[in-house]
């Protein structure tokens, strides 16, 4: 337990940093799929210099045919999640996609019983409506009139692929390790997003290459502690916790940003972080 816990709070700080430092640089001329490609090819590029010193074994692997089908799916899915994630910077805060990424538990819940057979329960029904008017009340500006955000659309655009995504590699992580499904989820990322850039958005420039790899540090760092979380006490834990993902936002979005939250972002914050509390209620 103190283990995951640790985990789990690392997560969030290290992915509140990452949010924040992508929103920062995303208000220069850093296009939002040139920093997905780059952030995904170098952390691609540490991995593989990793593995091929500590751990070859990582490379030796099965995957049947079927399986490798989702394979792609879960990581396309990724992509778009990813692609959204950015996009959503560049028009919305860190604070609101710190947020409004929490109900992906509600959103996969809704997912498996549509597709998974599911059963549905009172308090999840509930909790699935508070979520969303959550989620209402951050991507709505009430100021002087109801003005929408398209930045927070992407959210939850954001949102939805990686709980597909994620319900996805829950078939595929019975075959192989989860540190080979991030490795290999990287490596087929870079490809996907390589084949993007060389086609639609050819890169003229390489500029913040610092931040470029700090910016995959970060992410790498994330996405281990997750995995070693949910080995440690599982996903229904790190989901519960992960709720600490605004709270850390908040305070480097003050620091780093100078912004600072707003009622509704608080008041949603607080009507979503219940709605998942109740979620996880037997």
């Amino acid at each position: 337990m103190k283990q995951a816990l640790i985990s789990t709070i690392g997560f969030c700080i290290f992915f509140a940093l990452q949010i924040v430092l992508q929103k920062l640089f995303l208000r220069t001329s850093l296009f939002p799929v040139h920093l997905t490609f780059l952030t995904n090819l170098f952390s691609f590029i540490i991995l593989t210099t990793y593995y091929l010193i500590f751990d070859r074994k990582i490379f030796s692997f099965k995957m049947p045919k079927h399986i490798a089908l989702l394979f792609f799916i879960s990581v396309l899915l990724w992509v778009f999640a990813d692609l959204f994630m950015v996009f959503g910077l560049k028009f919305s805060s860190s604070i609101n996609f710190a947020i409004l990424s929490r109900i992906t538990v509600i959103i996969t819940y809704i997912l498996a019983i549509l597709f998974f057979g599911e059963k549905l329960k009172t308090n999840k029904s509930i909790s699935v409506l508070l979520a969303f008017l959550g989620a209402f009340i951050i991507i709505y500006n009430f100021s002087n009139a109801i003005v929408i955000n398209f930045g927070n659309i992407f959210f939850l655009g954001f949102a939805a692929f990686i709980s597909i995504s994620s319900l996805v590699r829950q078939k595929i992580i019975k075959h192989i390790s989860s540190f080979q499904l991030t490795y290999l989820m990287y490596g087929l990322s870079v490809i996907i997003l390589g084949v993007i850039v060389f086609i639609l958005f050819p890169i003229k420039e390489l500029k913040y290459m610092g931040f470029i790899i700090v910016n995959s540090v970060l992410a790498l760092l994330g996405f281990n502690l997750v995995n070693y979380a949910i080995a440690k006490n599982g996903a229904s834990f790190f989901s519960v916790v992960s709720s600490l993902l605004p709270f850390f936002t908040a305070i480097l979005s003050f620091l780093i940003l100078k912004q600072l939250p707003t009622i509704n972002q608080i008041f949603g914050a607080m009507i979503i972080i219940f709605s998942i509390s109740l979620f996880q209620k037997k």
